[in-house]
């Protein structure tokens, strides 16, 4: 079977908000670089990658927002001081930093499928009920009963629903298409022609699961590809097995900015579907929402963007920030009640960072390394596309990452690369506030 490789380049995605200083990191604050992400490609696809470390002081450190916030948008569980650090009811003062270790136990969950042999990505979506919706891009399927990558395919994409919150005992079931029989795997998200389909993350919109995708084309020199435009699908009935979904496309409007939504942090608020999405080339952050009862049929005509101080069709767009990862969470902590984005930074050997915000509009504070991944040390590996999964339990917050080679022999062969990593962050309350 020939297997190629590609690589792809992506730079790391950066917001602000309420921070401090954290644990189990270098010790430094992270300042958004650019850099790329990267990903590789087997038999036929490709694997998309994230970004990488930054540094930043052990005090909170705002970046100065681009526009002012409308104060009526910070929810009353994030009272905000001099627009700094926010208020818990748990830990009273500045958010506190974060525990980091790695949580092998739950890695287990992705090992639970035979046929599927690893993929990158790995969003998730709460679907209600103790279900978890994930989403992959690049995944390697087994065609042979030896379950090796070296007699597998390459998909673009697939999807598993998760039963159970806790990762150590929840099951796991994988999908993706079969149509063609149960050793030529196909994409979940079927290509259309030439182009293919990356998911980003999703959002259950009342009883349906909508999902963000970038189509992606092939080009000479270069990656190997190159993005086209962002495109969404929409799944009827998220509540039944992945393998009977129900999936249509839906007309996903251009905009002339070449946004592309719902890279990470979607989310539904009050009456709206709220998606962040990312620039290309540049990488800047837009925040963009649609009512929920439009999106929920599909319609995604009406789109407002952020524009400093106001939602609106007409109005110049805000940057939210600027040169950030193009895989990232982004949700508000049930605790802390501020808003958390979790991203790998940089490009390579990659830290997962966090930035806190008052509100998901900002001001973000500057990024915090908080967690430096093993794998850095390993010779030809390079890690991204961290998020956190807030909907899980088993820890305060569980976050996963990729861990790819640019030796693709050695992706090939070592299965301890591709498999989601798991890790569990633990809140740190100073001793003098915890409880209060």
């Amino acid at each position: 079977m020939r297997m190629t490789m590609l690589f792809l380049a992506l730079s790391p995605f950066v917001p602000f908000g309420c921070s401090s200083p954290g644990s189990n990191g270098t010790g430094q604050d992270t300042r958004a670089d650019t850099g790329p992400d990267a990903a590789a490609e087997a038999v036929p696809q490709d694997a998309l990658s994230d970004s990488a470390p930054d540094t930043a002081p052990d005090a909170l450190q705002l970046d100065t927002p681009r526009v002012d916030t409308a104060p009526d948008l910070v929810p009353d569980t994030a009272a905000v001081d001099t627009g700094i650090a926010c208020r818990s009811g748990d830990c009273g003062v500045e958010i506190p930093g974060l525990a980091a270790e790695p949580f092998v136990a739950a890695e287990a969950l992705f090992h639970q499928e035979a046929d599927w042999l690893g993929g990158d990505v790995a969003s998730s979506v709460a679907l209600g009920n103790g279900r978890v919706a994930w989403l992959f891009g690049d995944s390697f399927i087994a065609t042979s009963d030896k379950h090796v990558r070296s007699e597998s395919v390459m998909v673009r994409n697939s999807v598993a629903v998760q039963t159970g919150l806790d990762p150590t005992t929840a099951t796991m079931a994988f999908a993706w298409d079969k149509s063609q029989g149960e050793k030529l795997p196909r994409s979940f998200f079927a290509e259309d022609g030439d182009f293919w389909f990356w998911p980003g993350t999703g959002v259950l919109v009342q009883d349906r699961l909508l999902v963000f995708v970038s189509r992606i084309k092939g080009v000479e020199g270069g990656l190997g590809f190159a993005g086209v435009e962002w495109d969404a699908r929409l799944v009827s009935n998220p509540q039944d097995p992945p393998g009977d979904w129900q999936v249509t496309d839906v007309d996903a409007p251009a905009n002339d900015k070449s946004v592309y939504w719902g890279g990470g942090g979607v989310f539904v608020d009050e009456v709206h579907v709220v998606a962040f999405g990312f620039q290309e080339p540049s990488h800047d952050l837009y925040i963009a929402r649609w009512l929920t009862a439009a999106a929920r049929e599909g319609d995604l005509s009406g789109i407002e963007w952020w524009c400093g101080t106001e939602w609106g069709t007409a109005c110049p767009p805000a940057v939210v920030l600027e040169d950030i990862a193009t895989e990232f969470s982004v949700h508000q902590d049930a605790v802390f009640g501020c808003w958390m984005m979790l991203y790998q930074e940089f490009f390579g050997a990659t830290s997962t960072v966090v930035r806190w915000a008052p509100h998901y509009t900002g001001p973000w504070s500057g990024a915090k390394v908080e967690y430096n991944p093993p794998e850095q040390s390993w010779p030809n590996a390079f890690q991204y596309a961290g998020k956190a999964h807030p909907e899980l339990a088993g820890g305060d917050i569980l976050a996963t990452y990729a861990v790819n080679s640019f030796d693709f022999a050695t992706l090939i062969n070592d299965t301890t690369y591709y498999y989601p990593r798991v890790v569990r962050l633990t809140r740190e309350c100073p001793e003098e506030t915890a409880g209060q």
